[in-house]
């Protein structure tokens, strides 16, 4: 391995290892996902997740850096992508089964190997908690 190969791949394994996360790559019509395979496996999914949600969405192939240098960042694409990328890694009825269960959010992270991030922006995404009340609430007080 070449030397700055090896520099480079420490300094993304070891020194920092969040300076980069994954990265879908386009060779034609093909995409590839790259990850970091040192973030905690719950953080590979996600991130692969994430990516697989570009791809899903259709976004199109972006230079990752301006002419500048600085990281090209489309908020609305991304914005998809955490959506989507979260939405599949916990669906809303796995939102609502966490909550009606009452499944602590390490659990939860445990049972479905996603990080506690996820769980939680899913739990708030849906409303699971708000409506797993209301539901407790109507059949407490004998009301459909």
């Amino acid at each position: 391995m070449e030397h700055s190969n090896l520099v480079r791949d420490l300094f993304l394994t070891t020194v920092e290892q969040s300076c980069f996360s994954a990265v879908t790559v386009f060779h034609g019509h093909r995409r590839l996902i790259v990850h970091n395979d040192s973030h905690h496996p719950r953080r590979q999914t996600s991130n692969i997740s994430h990516e697989l949600s570009h791809g899903i969405l259709q976004h199109p192939p972006t230079e990752p850096f301006s002419d500048h240098g600085y990281r090209n960042f489309n908020k609305k694409i991304e914005d998809e992508a955490n959506w989507l990328g979260s939405a599949l890694l916990i669906s809303e009825e796995a939102a609502l089964h966490i909550v009606k269960s009452g499944m602590s959010i390490d659990d939860a992270s445990d049972f479905y190997s996603a990080t506690t991030d996820v769980i939680t922006m899913r739990l708030n995404m849906t409303g699971a908690k708000s409506r797993v009340a209301r539901m407790k609430s109507k059949r407490r007080y004998g009301t459909q």
